[in-house]
């Protein structure tokens, strides 16, 4: 099994997808089964796969195969620490976002048949070991999230879907020229190919910016986030799930696997940059979530924000002294990749709760909330739970990325990690005042009153996004030693010259 396994994986969301579209003339019972039966399968392989999986240096599970002899590309599947985690994190994410949608959706096949393609598409970026096939797989999962937000969308869904689809593409275009210039060069478009490849300081600054023009609006970064709060706004809930917890974090999957390895001198060289404009967006992002009164929105500007400490793990890692550049950088790129797992908890929780409020009441407006703790308690206190992990509160998985961040960016400097560890007192204050608006003070209208709590298929969803936030807070090694060795390899060859090699 193990040689197919990951083919097996990604061809399990195109499975999916077919699967939803054929049971589309069925009851809405059938097709609800369907989805979530399949999305228990993706369950089973994710998890053979990380139980399997042997903490190495080294890609598991690789697949070789010919592809495009004439060009030099391969079907090349592997899974190494960091990508492994990311795949299983899709699975449970889907799981939970296929089930929302059966609750949510009208159109159950149309919906579930969506985010199985979205999977395919994002299980296949992070298991891709080749330059060409990894674009395949990144630009292929712009076009099931366009058409989601575009067909099942708010009022302005195409002006957000157009944007999110125009933003994007013109990022790839870019990627695209700078992976065939990789591939050209190296005769090859594998990944151990590329980190090998001997490159210029101004070869490497060039597709220093040609990668990050991509994974910046993807991630997003300060300041090409503007496409994000509109995306999210118009997004049906399980859309938001998706595009929070899973395709986000291919534009931080992007960074490890491009600009650091790729890149390593131009990465030092653009550094300060990129730590600044990490900085603004924890800082001045956070600030811009604070005004918000549109729920949605303000949750996707806390997004934005706590992306940015993503980044400031990549790239604080070159203004680390080089006697603890190892050691230090180690944990700040294990804080980058357990602050990804768990905000994809996190987040896929708060849009998921606050799409079952909304659901409820009709209104995404602060001010239309109010006493909601005395109506639906239980809704209520799952809200809480995800607040606290977006805060970054010990006992959940949003504490421990940021903290080892944090560690990681005192090293460099010391008001670099005082101006990181704002997030936590800005992604406090904005988010408590939210909970004390929305679920304390008065009950703002008698209609409030008449509200219902979760039903048993809502606990459970928001029971399984709660249980794993809270699993990986109290036992953060379940990601720690399965992620180690591919982190301290990554940490080597990032900091490693290519320049005369």
């Amino acid at each position: 099994m193990s040689q197919y396994l990951l083919s097996s994986i990604v061809l399990h969301g195109v499975v999916g997808c077919v699967l939803m579209q054929a049971v589309s003339t069925q009851r809405v019972g059938i097709q609800r089964l369907t989805a979530v039966l399949m999305a228990l399968i993706g369950i089973a392989l994710s998890s053979y796969l990380w139980f399997a999986y042997v903490p190495s240096t080294e890609f598991q599970f690789i697949e070789n195969r010919e592809w495009i002899p004439s060009m030099g590309a391969r079907y090349q599947l592997g899974v190494d620490g960091i990508s492994v985690h990311l795949v299983v994190l899709t699975y449970w994410v889907v799981l939970a976002s296929v089930m929302t949608a059966c609750l949510e959706s009208s159109a159950v096949a149309s919906s579930c048949a969506l985010i199985y393609f979205t999977q395919a598409m994002a299980v296949g970026a992070f298991c891709a070991l080749d330059g060409l096939l990894f674009y395949l797989f990144w630009e292929s999962s712009l076009l099931p999230m366009f058409l989601y937000i575009g067909a099942f969308g708010a009022a302005k869904r195409r002006h957000a879907a157009k944007k999110y689809f125009l933003y994007t593409l013109l990022g790839s275009l870019l990627f695209l020229l700078a992976t065939l210039y990789l591939g050209f060069q190296a005769g090859q478009f594998s990944f151990s190919a590329f980190y090998q490849l001997p490159l210029t300081l101004l070869e490497q600054q060039l597709l220093f910016i040609a990668f990050t023009a991509a994974f910046a609006i993807k991630l997003p970064m300060f300041p090409l986030h503007s496409w994000l709060p509109d995306a999210h706004t118009q997004a049906p809930t399980a859309g938001s799930m998706l595009l929070a917890a899973i395709l986000l974090k291919l534009g931080g999957y992007g960074f490890l696997r491009y600009n650091l390895p790729i890149t390593p001198d131009a990465s030092l060289f653009f550094s300060p940059w990129m730590v600044i404009l990490s900085l603004i967006a924890i800082v001045y992002i956070g600030c811009v979530a604070y005004q918000q009164t549109d729920v949605k929105r303000l949750i996707a500007y806390a997004s934005i924000s706590h992306m940015g400490m993503v980044t400031l793990g990549c790239f604080s890692l070159y203004l680390l002294p080089d006697a603890v550049i190892t050691q230090i950088g180690l944990l700040g790129l294990s804080g980058v990749l357990f602050h990804m797992i768990s905000h994809g908890f996190s987040s896929a929780g708060l849009f998921c709760a606050f799409g079952m409020l909304y659901q409820r009441v009709g209104s995404r407006s602060v001010n239309d909330f109010g006493g909601l703790m005395r109506v639906v308690p239980i809704l209520s206190g799952f809200f809480f739970l995800f607040v606290l992990s977006n805060i970054g509160f010990p006992g959940t998985g949003g504490f421990v990325g940021e903290f080892l961040i944090i560690v990681a960016s005192m090293s460099a400097q010391f008001w670099i990690a005082l101006l990181a560890a704002s997030t936590m007192l800005l992604s406090a204050i904005y988010s408590l005042v939210l909970v004390r608006r929305v679920f304390y003070g008065k009950i703002s209208t008698s209609h409030m009153l008449a509200l219902f709590d979760l039903s048993v298929s809502e606990r459970t969803i928001l029971v399984l996004l709660s249980v794993l936030i809270i699993v990986l807070g109290c036992y953060p090694a379940l990601i720690m030693d399965k992620s180690e060795h591919s982190l301290r390899a990554l940490t080597m060859l990032s900091t490693y010259s290519k320049i005369g090699v």
